[in-house]
């Protein structure tokens, strides 16, 4: 009996070792995780991400539902200086571009407090708000670092809206890449031109179809924006709801192959030394 009883609590012991703890989080709070383990092999820069979180003290209650207007909110933090500001800029102005918020939880407690005058003010429709805003490491090729920022924001309406936005960060210059970084203005027309018979067949459209009806383009003219990401495959542009299509419609993703455009990249220019380095055309 007394080996059955040994038996027993040695059992017990390593069960609460190895059981898994839930952390609790309190209503305002940081956390520190790493990076997926599987993204080591390929990145150059290491990194880790900070959350953060602030929800409001005011409760909507509707329909014998309880919710809380909040705000959440992750991104990798580096060792450098100048990395984590250009991070920090695409935390806490990518909805509110005139904004100028210091810190993130400047941003955090101005959307709050907003949101509680709101409740303070309205009596009989009430409901909760939230603001979603997450910065990851896209892609590290040499010399660059892509960012994606998924933002998402629910204030009253008939629905969140939701945006992506793509930068890349020049590691040389520390500077974010533009199209007029990549391309000479002759060139960026040729860009345009491989884009949209990409674009076409994608969306399955003869070459002369217009552009005018299903589509948002000023003047049914095809243009390319700003939003793209630099990728091991090629140039990965991403146009938001609303931007070219209906909202239902989501997103829309366009991939130009390096092979298409090598020879129309600015000699001088990270992604052109990557695209050589690496010998993908």
């Amino acid at each position: 009996m007394k080996n059955i009883c040994k038996t027993i609590l040695i059992l017990s012991f390593f069960a609460a070792c190895t059981s898994p703890q839930k952390e609790q989080k309190s209503a305002d709070s940081t956390t520190t995780q790493q990076p997926d383990s599987s993204r080591a092999t390929t990145d150059t820069i290491t990194y880790t991400y900070t959350h953060y979180r602030k929800e409001s003290k005011n409760v909507v209650k509707a329909n014998n539902v309880t919710d809380t207007s909040y705000v959440q909110v992750s991104y990798p933090k580096f060792a450098s200086a100048e990395l984590n500001a250009f991070v920090k800029s695409l935390v806490i102005n990518e909805d509110e571009p005139d904004a100028k918020y210091i810190t993130v939880e400047d941003m955090a407690a101005d959307f709050i407090k907003n949101f509680d005058n709101f409740f303070n003010q309205e009596k009989r429709y009430r409901t909760s708000w939230y603001r979603e805003t997450a910065v990851k490491v896209a892609t590290q090729q040499p010399g660059i670092i892509g960012f994606e920022t998924y933002s998402s924001e629910y204030t009253g309406g008939a629905h969140p809206n939701y945006n992506y936005s793509y930068e890349n960060y020049d590691l040389s210059r520390h500077k974010n890449m533009l199209l007029d970084d990549l391309f000479t203005p002759e060139n960026k027309l040729k860009l345009d031109s491989i884009a949209e018979a990409i674009f076409r067949k994608q969306e399955k459209l003869s070459p002369d179809a217009s552009l005018k009806d299903d589509y948002f383009f000023e003047n049914g003219k095809f243009a390319l924006n700003q939003n793209f990401l630099i990728t091991d495959k090629g140039l990965l542009f991403l146009y938001n709801p609303y931007e070219i299509k209906a909202y239902v419609y989501g997103v829309t993703k366009l991939l130009i192959p390096y092979n298409q455009i090598e020879d129309l990249l600015k000699p001088n220019t990270a992604i052109a030394a990557y695209i050589k380095h690496d010998q993908r055309i």
